[in-house]
């Protein structure tokens, strides 16, 4: 990741979308990044891929939710079960209803480190008609990952937990994707995935992921079928 991060630096340190060489060789190093990324995680284009500064930036974590509070919207928690740190099934199956339109849940504890049935949780949400966002914050440094499989529709998680620099990366359904829409400047155009990669981005610190991915062999799509 060092390597990779100084070797961006002495050789091709340029902004994208230009027509010299040292552009068209970052824009080549962001496109294989988005395209190890989206190995790492499942997804089947790496359009799907979203680089941010860090998670709190892509998601401002838990802010949205009391944002909506304010503003009258329904927020339910759901219950832990206090014997051994699980998520209280029966608590999130009785807060979802055909009213329910985002069911967000972490895939593993940063705490005590219970790694949760994302799966049928995901189920559940769809089921109600509603999108399933994880976070995966604390799991991808630890077991495979695969979106397709999970059929989540949103997943974020942090490079600098398995050994990349501290920038964050959000997985996204295309069509969720596409249809969302993106508060940038007009610059920005509204092609995935840049429409949500506002302003200059963290070169360097992409071609970090990208070197970190390398050199765990994780850019291979070993976690994909």
């Amino acid at each position: 990741m060092i390597d990779a991060v100084n070797d961006y630096y002495l050789h091709d340190n340029a902004n994208k979308n230009g027509a010299f060489v040292t552009s068209q060789r970052s824009d080549a190093m962001i496109h294989e990044a988005h395209a190890a990324m989206a190995d790492f995680l499942g997804a089947t284009s790496p359009h799907e891929i979203v680089f941010g500064p860090n998670l709190t930036t892509l998601t401002f974590n838990i802010t949205p939710w009391l944002t909506l509070q304010e503003m009258g919207i329904g927020v339910k928690w759901v219950e832990v079960n206090r014997d051994d740190c699980t998520l209280n099934m029966s608590s999130l199956e009785a807060a979802i209803n055909e009213r329910t339109r985002v069911v967000a849940v972490g895939y593993a504890s940063n705490a005590v480190g219970t790694i949760h049935d994302v799966k049928s949780i995901v189920d559940m949400a769809h089921a109600a008609g509603a999108l399933a966002f994880i976070d995966a914050v604390q799991y991808a440094p630890h077991g495979p990952i695969d979106v397709s499989e999970l059929d989540c529709d949103l997943l974020v998680c942090s490079a600098y937990k398995f050994y990349g620099p501290h920038i964050g990366a959000l997985y996204g359904k295309t069509d969720l994707l596409e249809r969302l829409r993106a508060y940038n400047v007009r610059p920005a155009g509204n092609l995935l995935p840049h429409k949500f990669e506002l302003g200059t981005q963290n070169h360097e610190g992409i071609a970090g992921l990208l070197g970190a991915l390398n050199s765990c062999n994780l850019h291979l799509g070993i976690f994909t079928s």
